[in-house]
C-alpha cells in the first residue's frame, strides 16, 4: 500500500534537494511500475505501453534527469550516487522497475543500492556497462563515447537526431516511432555530455 505518503498525480514535478524537478506521470491503479526511458529520449517513448499496463498496475513515468521535462540539477556534473538518489525516491516500496537502455543501467545500480524498493526488473536493450574496460570488454571503444561526447558539443541538434534516427533504422513505422520518441533531451550540450559519461561508463557495483 501507499502508507501516508502522498503520491503525485499525472503530470507532477518531484523535487529531492540535490535535483529540484523530476517530472513524473502517474496512471492506473494496482501494483506500482515505473518506467525509465534511454538517453536522448523521455517518457513519452513508453506511451503505447502505458494505457495498456496502466489497467494492471499502477505506472509511474519519470523523464529522467536532463530528458523531457526534468530538469537537469545544476550542481550536478554527472549521474552521481544523489540524482540516483532522487530517482529512486520517486519509486514507492517493492516497486517493479522497467529501463530501457541508460535506462536499464540506471535501473540496475537503483536496485542494488536500494533492493527494498525494486520488487522485479524488466530490462530493455540493458547492459551493466557501456563502455569498454579492463574488466568489461563487451563495452564500446572509449575513444567512440568520447567522439561522441565532442559531436554534442559541436552540433548538439544534429547529434541527437541522429541518435534518435539510429533507434529505428529497419523499423516499418520508423516516422511514427521517432516522433513517439520526443525530441532531444532538455538542457545544454554540456549537461546532456555529462549524462552520456557518467551513466554510459559507469558499471554497477554493490553497496554493503
Amino acid at each position: 500500500g501507499r502508507g501516508d505518503r502522498p503520491w503525485p498525480r499525472v503530470g507532477c514535478a518531484m523535487s529531492t534537494a540535490s535535483v529540484p524537478t523530476l517530472h513524473v506521470e502517474v496512471h492506473g491503479d494496482g501494483p506500482p511500475l515505473a518506467l525509465w526511458h534511454g538517453w536522448g529520449m523521455n517518457q513519452r517513448v513508453f506511451a503505447p505501453l502505458v494505457e495498456r499496463l496502466a489497467q494492471r498496475h499502477r505506472v509511474i513515468a519519470v523523464d529522467l534527469p536532463g530528458h523531457g521535462r526534468s530538469a537537469w540539477p545544476v550542481a550536478a556534473r554527472e549521474f552521481d550516487d544523489e540524482v540516483l538518489a532522487a530517482l529512486i525516491a520517486t519509486l514507492p516500496p517493492g516497486c517493479g522497475l522497467l529501463g530501457w537502455s541508460m535506462g536499464a543501467t540506471l535501473a540496475l545500480q537503483a536496485a542494488l543500492a536500494r533492493p527494498g524498493r525494486v520488487r522485479a526488473l524488466v530490462l530493455l536493450h540493458a547492459t551493466p556497462r557501456f563502455v569498454a574496460a579492463d574488466d568489461w570488454s563487451q563495452g564500446m571503444a572509449p575513444a567512440v563515447l568520447a567522439q561522441f561526447a565532442r559531436a554534442l558539443e559541436v552540433d548538439y541538434a544534429r547529434t541527437v537526431s541522429d541518435f534518435l534516427d539510429l533507434q529505428v533504422r529497419g523499423s516499418r513505422d520508423a516516422p511514427a516511432g521517432r516522433d513517439r520518441e520526443g525530441g532531444a533531451p532538455a538542457g545544454t550540450p554540456r549537461v546532456s555530455r555529462a549524462a552520456s559519461r557518467s551513466a554510459w561508463s559507469r558499471r554497477p557495483t554493490s553497496r554493503p
